[in-house]
């Protein structure tokens, strides 16, 4: 229970924890057995919980070795029945394992007895996860999308403050702050200001539509 995590960060109730977390999230998750000989301690097996984006959908066909077929990225026999993964050796996402001079893309087959796939079946046939999310994803892009623009909106509002006219003969009095940069005059208001205008001026104050 202390010791079963490969990457030696968590014990076996903290994997259950990921392994739910990554199912939710991504709608399946991955544990591939490690034997011994491949990790340090002294327990004989440690399991390591991979992202499905491990699997190597772009492997698709018939096995080399048989008539298996393998439809993305897993091989199953002439029951349908999974048995074997084609895992790839790094994350596909990477940025070290996919640069130019150490690009390693490639996958390897993995029995299913060694690997646990962890997904919640709600359809006959189906073989890969969908994320609790599915339903409400488009959903909530939109709302974000909605609510990035809202903040623009507001940002965009607060800029105009107020327009200051006056006759034709005269420039126009400073009704606030004052400073310059290379798009010309800037100005700025500040709470409570009280400012006299010369004869002829008026401000005239921005009214942006409010959002309910």
């Amino acid at each position: 229970v202390e010791n079963c995590d490969a990457d030696g960060k968590l014990d076996f109730y903290g994997m259950q924890s990921l392994i739910e977390r990554c199912r939710m999230e991504s709608g399946e998750c991955l544990i591939r057995r490690v034997p011994a000989q491949m990790v340090t301690g002294g327990v004989a097996m440690k399991l390591r919980v991979l992202e499905p984006d491990y699997i190597d959908t772009a492997r698709d066909g018939v096995a080399p070795e048989s008539s298996n077929q393998i439809r993305g990225g897993i091989e199953y026999d002439a029951f349908g029945i999974p048995v074997a993964y084609y895992i790839h050796r790094q994350h596909p996402g990477d940025s070290w394992a996919v640069s130019a001079y150490r690009r390693d893309t490639t996958s390897v087959r993995v029995d299913a007895s060694d690997i646990i796939h962890v997904f919640r079946k709600t359809r006959a046939g189906q073989t890969r996860g969908v994320t609790d999310f599915a339903p409400v994803m488009l959903r909530m892009r939109d709302l974000d999308d909605y609510d990035d623009a809202e903040v623009m909106r507001k940002k965009i509002e607060a800029c105009l403050a107020a327009f200051i006219t006056s006759p034709a003969s005269l420039d126009a009095t400073a009704l606030g702050t004052l400073s310059t940069d290379d798009t010309g005059r800037v100005e700025s208001l500040f709470p409570g200001m009280i400012k006299y205008l010369r004869a002829g001026e008026g401000v005239t104050m921005a009214d942006p539509k409010a959002s309910g």
